[in-house]
């Protein structure tokens, strides 16, 4: 199983240096074809600037601040398309029009234009970024390994996440029980992401070890995720019916003096039934019964106080 697993990841991993052989040429050719533009409608200037810095530090793209700072608008893109600061601080913009990047990866790559707008004149700056990410085996980011089984019900979902870096650009294979994961294999709805594969409407089935495997040329990590699928508790059954006592019952019954006498109290329930055996009194026992600490209750305008014995009553 273990061989299986290695043919497949290095599969993976030939595929991907491929592509990511596609997107370097790519990249190439941008930053060659690299040209300034200039707005028709108002004066501007462009300059061009190439950054190199390496994965995991810190790259700061400048940005010409004109003479006059009232009234800037600083636009960053790159591609064309608006880049947006995180709420982390990873992506941000300074108050001079500065781009900083940090904890840099090789996704940031490509050229990042910084449009300034100033009393009508428009400045541009074409930064070209390049991340170099050193050759280096597979390693988990920003993860902690589960200690501890993760329970889940019937129909609910799961998502089991391994962030990894190293380059070339690992492969990731993922196994249940130590056997390749065929998504024909599972009863639930699984989805596949960069470094995570989610279990949606799990069922009892699926319970067991989810291990995601992870490599490259230089080598291998791997973490294992315990999962539980227990059946949903099915609602308690509420009994909507009275309980009925049983023909003759209870029965009158004649004893000597002194003697022990035994009531019987026959109902039929769909659920066990809560009995209270009453005896009935008249109102001058009421004061004596009271003394003795009994319960007295009044049914249907007759006193009626707690015994363990005499008559029973359906509740």
């Amino acid at each position: 199983m273990i061989t299986l697993v290695n043919i497949i990841s290095v599969k993976e991993i030939i595929k991907r240096k491929k592509s990511y052989e596609k997107r370097k040429r790519k990249r190439d050719n941008e930053f060659n074809n690299v040209r300034s533009r200039k707005n028709s409608n108002s004066s501007s200037k462009s300059s061009d600037l190439r950054l190199v810095v390496i994965s995991n530090g810190v790259a700061i793209l400048p940005c010409e601040t004109p003479e006059s700072s009232t009234g800037v608008q600083y636009n960053w893109s790159k591609g064309y398309v608006p880049v947006v600061t995180r709420s982390d601080g990873r992506i941000r913009i300074t108050d001079e029009g500065h781009l900083v990047l940090k904890d840099t990866r090789e996704e940031d790559s490509g050229i990042y234009v910084c449009k300034t707008t100033s009393n009508e004149e428009i400045t541009e700056v074409n930064v070209t970024l390049i991340v170099l990410e050193p050759d280096s085996a597979p390693y988990f980011h920003n993860f902690t390994e589960p200690n501890a089984t993760i329970q889940r019900t019937e129909g609910s979902s799961v998502s089991f996440q391994c962030p990894v870096r190293g380059h070339p650009m690992p492969g990731i294979t993922w196994l249940k029980n130590g056997i390749h994961i065929d998504t024909a294999d599972l009863d639930s709805t699984t989805e596949y992401m960069m470094w995570s594969i989610t279990l949606n409407n799990l069922k009892v089935s699926d319970s067991g070890n989810y291990t995601c495997f992870i490599a490259n040329t230089l080598g291998s990590v791997n973490a294992t995720f315990n999962l539980l699928v227990t059946q949903k508790e099915k609602p308690a059954v509420i009994n909507t019916t009275r309980p009925d006592l049983a023909v003759f019952h209870p029965l009158n019954t004649t004893v000597k003096y002194g003697s022990s006498a035994t009531f019987q109290c026959r109902v039929r329930s769909e659920a066990p039934p809560n009995i209270q055996w009453l005896k009935k009194v008249e109102e001058s026992e009421i004061p004596m019964l009271q003394q003795q600490h009994h319960d007295i209750i009044k049914v249907q305008e007759k006193i009626i106080k707690f015994s363990s014995h005499r008559s029973c009553r359906e509740i």
